[in-house]
């Protein structure tokens, strides 16, 4: 479904991407790790548009989508939250979660202004699908709530929820456990398993969590200095030399990564 092809980037001196490559299988959940500083958001704000890359290339289902403004990506799948939420605080949940089918309404300005047929049709429409996406995400309770009145693990729970709402192919997810609690935490594995699963959407999520990472993630990608050390399945993960000298004093706990190589002594 994704294709980044060898993609560059630089800031002034900086090269914060190097050649990156990586393919995305449909229907696949990946997880991006690696050091803070390792390029993992300057990779997705390439491949949402955000950013352009110096070289290289972005393919999504068999088109080059390099060129292609933020906004053309998400009409042609690709959906993204962020590390730091951003949602309408003085807006309802509900709102918020309508704000995503924007992008797909077919009624124009002038149809909204006089109020014509096809408006009423298009936003009873969206009113209707953005309930149930609440109620599947688990946010259904709190439609008629203020979103900055809400806890956390609420809001970024509706952040997808609005993601969803684009009714895009490929979710783009960053650090989506980030400042959960444990129980939290849980429950969006939960729900992301039953998006991929139920859904069928494709995910691809940028993490720290290692916990997190092992109850979702089908394969890992893992970058260090703009560069792809690891591109396989999680529990090999622990296992590479590459990735756990990248780790080391980093997120990774080293109590794992010896567990790990003890594991892999006793095969």
């Amino acid at each position: 479904m994704l294709k980044v092809h060898n993609i560059t980037k630089s800031f002034g001196g900086v090269r914060a991407l190097s050649n990156v490559s990586f393919e995305v299988r449909a229907e696949e959940v990946v997880a991006l790790v690696g050091p803070n500083g390792a390029g993992k958001t300057t990779l997705f704000n390439v491949i949402s548009g955000a950013v352009k890359p110096d070289e290289g290339k972005i393919i999504f289902k068999d088109e080059d989508i390099t060129d292609l403004s933020p906004v053309e990506r998400v009409k042609r799948g690709i959906s993204r939250t962020f590390q730091n939420i951003r949602l309408f605080d003085n807006m309802n949940v509900l709102e918020n979660i309508l704000v995503g089918f924007h992008i797909n309404y077919r009624y124009s300005l002038i149809d909204a202004f006089l109020r014509l047929p096809r408006y009423f049709i298009d936003e009873n429409r969206a009113r209707k699908k953005a309930i149930e996406i609440a109620t599947f995400v688990g946010v259904s309770n709190y439609l008629d709530k203020k979103v900055k009145n809400l806890p956390y693990g609420i809001r970024k729970k509706i952040e997808i929820a609005r993601a969803l709402a684009t009714n895009g192919d490929l979710l783009l997810l960053d650090e989506p456990a980030a400042g959960l609690t444990d129980v939290e935490t849980e429950e969006l594995a939960l729900l992301i398993k039953l998006i991929n699963l139920e859904l069928e959407k494709t995910i691809l999520f940028i993490e720290h969590d290692m916990n997190f990472l092992r109850l979702v993630a089908h394969r890992v990608v893992v970058l260090d200095y703009g560069k792809v050390i690891f591109d396989g399945l999680p529990q090999d993960m622990f296992q590479d030399e590459r990735v756990i000298s990248a780790y080391l004093g980093g997120e990774i706990d080293e109590d794992v990564i010896k567990a790990k190589k003890g594991e892999r002594k006793n095969v």
